[in-house]
C-alpha cells in the first residue's frame, strides 16, 4: 500500500514543475552574465519611442528589439541579425500603422473578416500559443489587412511558427539552421547562408538584398553574446526534456 501511495503522488505532481522559467534563464561565462537580456519579454516602450526620424528610430528599435533576438538565436539558431534585419523592414522600424496599432511586427495579413490567426510552438521546452484577430470590415480582392495581436511577443511567435513549421518554403532555412549545429552545440551559421533562404517571407525581389545589406553594410549587431547564451540555452532545454 505505501509503494502505491508514493506511486500515485508522484504521478500527479506536474511534468513542467521542474521546468526552469525561460525569462529567468541565465547562463554566465567568466563571470558575465551572458544571457540576462535572453528573455521572452520585450522591454516596454511606447510607441512616441519609435516616432524619431528614420536615423534615430532604427537604433533604438534595434536596441529595443535586441533581448527577443538573442532568446530567439538561443532557442532556434535564427542569426539575432537576421530576426533585428526582418523585423525592421517589416515594421518600418517601429513606424507602421501594424506595428503601432495591432502589435504585429511582421506584416501577418488577413483577408476574411473576423477570422483568427492562432497557433501553438514549443522553444526550449516550453509551449508558448499566439492569436492574431481580423478585423470585422470587409475586405476588397487581395487588399488585406494586418491581424491585431494583444501583445508583440504573440507577433513574434506566429513569425517563428510561420518558419519552423514543417512546410516546403522554409524547409531550406531549417536545414540550414541544422548544419550549424555541431554536437558540442556551437551555432555556426552566419547570416549570409540563413538569409538567403527568406526570399519568401516577401513578395519584393529586391527583400534579400536589403535584408544582407542591412545587416553586412549598415551593420546590423551580430551580437557575440548570443553565440554563448545559445550553447547555455540550448544545454537548458534539452535538461528540460
Amino acid at each position: 500500500m505505501v509503494w502505491l501511495v508514493a506511486w500515485i503522488a508522484l504521478s500527479v505532481v506536474p511534468a513542467w514543475s521542474e521546468v526552469p522559467d525561460p525569462a529567468a534563464l541565465s547562463c554566465v561565462v567568466n563571470s558575465v552574465d551572458q544571457c540576462k537580456e535572453a528573455r521572452f519579454q520585450l522591454p516596454r516602450l511606447g510607441n512616441d519611442g519609435f516616432a524619431k526620424m528614420f536615423e534615430t528610430r532604427r537604433p533604438k528599435f534595434t536596441e529595443w528589439i535586441r533581448p527577443m533576438a538573442l532568446y530567439v538565436q538561443g532557442v532556434t539558431g535564427l542569426p539575432a541579425s537576421v530576426f533585428i534585419g526582418q523585423a525592421g523592414v517589416a515594421s518600418d522600424w517601429g513606424a507602421t500603422p501594424a506595428f503601432r496599432n495591432n502589435n504585429n511586427i511582421f506584416k501577418h495579413m488577413c483577408w476574411v473578416p473576423k477570422s483568427t490567426l492562432e497557433g501553438e510552438i514549443q522553444l526550449a521546452g516550453h509551449k508558448f500559443s499566439y492569436k492574431g484577430t481580423c478585423g470585422v470590415e470587409k475586405t476588397f480582392g487581395q487588399i488585406g489587412r494586418p491581424f491585431k495581436f494583444a501583445t508583440r511577443e504573440e507577433s513574434v511567435l506566429a513569425y517563428l511558427h510561420f518558419l519552423f513549421s514543417p512546410n516546403k518554403q522554409y524547409k531550406a532555412l531549417q536545414e540550414e539552421l541544422k548544419r550549424g549545429i555541431k554536437p558540442n552545440g556551437v551555432h555556426l551559421s552566419g547570416y549570409k547562408p540563413v538569409s538567403s533562404t527568406l526570399g519568401g517571407f516577401s513578395h519584393d525581389p529586391k527583400y534579400l538584398g536589403i535584408l544582407q545589406n542591412l545587416i553586412s553594410v549598415e551593420k546590423l549587431p551580430e551580437l557575440d553574446a548570443a553565440q554563448a547564451c545559445w550553447q547555455c540555452l540550448l544545454a537548458k532545454s534539452k535538461e528540460a526534456k
